[in-house]
């Protein structure tokens, strides 16, 4: 019902678009100027009305443009046919922490992730060593903002709620300073992940890790 209500909105909101923009349009071409101005301004009110709502409420008001991303029933096996990986930081005895997507700010993990599967192994060493410095850097940067009790990354702190989430969400995974280790970080590694969903849904620790790439200064 509640997806159903969406389109109708949706299909309303897009059908309100033409009818105001053909009213302007006519509205426009003759009469005075005062009232020229007037209904474009009228225009460009409705406008941002209808762009900021869907915004504020991150809620997709186009009725045409829905990206069915995950319409078909997931595969058995996640990680052959599609890759999935993601991004450790390791400190000095071994352990490793898994990145908190917000400390790579302004890269967007997803983008991040599918340019190293596709790229990262194409490039020579040496550019390889130099995204591995910056994404060292940056993951003390949001291990140092943790201990000191701010969120990692910035776009929080500059934005606030304003600001635009990406097309894929991660929850945060560095919240508290026990999250992260009092050491600073010596090197990242890149993990292809693969797993059974259904052994999974038992255990969550049963993933099968390949190491892709690691960065040592």
């Amino acid at each position: 019902m509640r997806s159903d209500l969406a389109h109708v909105v949706a299909a309303a909101a897009f059908a309100a678009f033409i009818a105001v923009s053909l009213f302007t349009m006519f509205a426009t071409r003759k009469g005075p100027t005062v009232d020229r101005q007037r209904f474009a301004s009228g225009f460009i009110l409705f406008m941002l009305i209808v762009s900021f709502t869907p915004g504020l409420a991150h809620r997709d008001l186009w009725p045409f443009g829905s990206w069915a991303m995950m319409t078909v029933p997931p595969p058995e096996e996640v990680g052959p046919a599609l890759p999935f990986s993601w991004l450790y930081a390791v400190t000095g005895d071994g352990a490793e922490y898994r990145i908190d997507p917000r400390a790579l700010e302004p890269l967007s993990m997803a983008e991040l992730l599918t340019w190293i599967d596709y790229r990262l192994p194409e490039i020579p060493r040496a550019q390889q060593r130099r995204v591995g410095a910056l994404l060292l850097d940056k993951a003390n940067s949001g291990r140092l903002a943790v201990i000191e009790g701010r969120p990692p990354g910035y776009i929080w702190r500059v934005v606030g709620p304003f600001r635009a989430p990406h097309h894929l969400l991660y929850r945060p995974l560095w919240t508290e300073p026990r999250d992260v280790p009092e050491a600073p970080f010596v090197a990242i590694r890149w993990y292809s992940e693969t797993w059974n969903i259904d052994q999974r849904l038992l255990d969550p620790g049963v993933v099968t890790r390949t190491l892709g790439f690691e960065y040592r200064p």
